[in-house]
């Protein structure tokens, strides 16, 4: 059964803070897209004063007539608490990516035990996920190699607290990340995740072994916003459900790309301190 969606405890301040993780790795992408491995100078101020950029995170879509790889995020250290990792995937913003978002065959998931299944979609681009060194330009090892081996990039693994976060297919591939993480070493422990408009990843064996594996788990959803129930049939969402409700706030344009911009939710979860996207800023 689903569980509560509407009371788990969530601290805003934290959410806001991962949330503008993520959304700096969609500034970064849409300042040039073309660049797979940008340097840290091409992220936003409160990255490069507050983070050691260790990684950036690409992506191969499995789309027919596009392999060019693209850049989706990055793996970075804070500099406050030096043993703190984060670890933050865009969503979808081109064609391909929608593409490969509607393959809803499901797949095992074979990253942990008794993983159930999964959308096949997410989990082929979850499998394409590799870390560029930002610092020689190389491409170094998969992302889901160091769940398996957090030492590669983690220090102290098992002490070691990694914030993982995703916004809509980034928050279902940090949804697999993480699941594959808790279930394959210590860093389980010391996990938290942090997702917006996450859509369902799995069956009902994924979502109730992820339940049972990861220790905190923030499942952050815009009420209108159709992607959360997504797909249909035989998926269900994982647990850790914050809602949030756009249309509590006349200012925020209705329509179904606003109810599912992560500028709403950190918006709203803000208390207005974070902009909305002009578009979505009702005239």
């Amino acid at each position: 059964m689903e569980p509560d969606l509407t009371t788990t405890p969530i601290n805003l301040d934290l959410a806001v803070q991962y949330g503008n993780c993520v959304e700096a790795a969609y500034t970064v992408y849409n300042n040039d897209p073309t660049n797979v491995n940008p340097p840290v100078t091409a992220y936003p101020s409160f990255i490069q004063a507050g983070y050691r950029l260790m990684f950036n995170i690409q992506m191969t879509d499995f789309d027919p007539f596009n392999k060019t790889p693209s850049y989706y995020g990055f793996i970075a250290q804070s500099l406050a608490a030096p043993y703190n990792y984060v670890v933050a995937i865009r969503g979808t913003l081109t064609w391909e990516e929608w593409y490969d978002d509607f393959d809803f065959f499901q797949t095992p998931f074979n990253s942990a035990p008794n993983g159930g299944k999964v959308a096949r979609g997410f989990y082929k681009l979850f499998e394409s996920l590799l870390l560029n060194d930002p610092a020689t330009g190389t491409t170094t090892m998969k992302l889901m190699d160091t769940a398996v081996k957090p030492s590669l990039i983690f220090d102290n693994p098992g002490k070691t607290p990694v914030v993982i976060a995703g916004h809509s297919l980034g928050a279902a591939l940090t949804t697999m990340y993480a699941a594959y993480m808790a279930a394959a070493g210590p860093n389980g422990e010391n996990l938290s995740v942090y997702t917006f408009a996450s859509p369902k990843v799995g069956d009902v064996t994924f979502a109730d072994t992820y339940n049972n594996l990861v220790p905190a788990n923030y499942r952050i959803y815009n009420k209108p916003d159709l992607v959360p129930d997504l797909p249909v049939g035989g998926f269900e969402q994982v647990g850790g459900g914050y809602e949030i409700d756009s249309k509590d706030y006349p200012e925020i344009r209705r329509s179904l790309l606003c109810y599912h911009s992560l500028l709403t939710d950190l918006y709203i979860l803000s208390n207005k301190t974070v902009a909305l996207s002009s578009s979505c800023v009702k005239s």
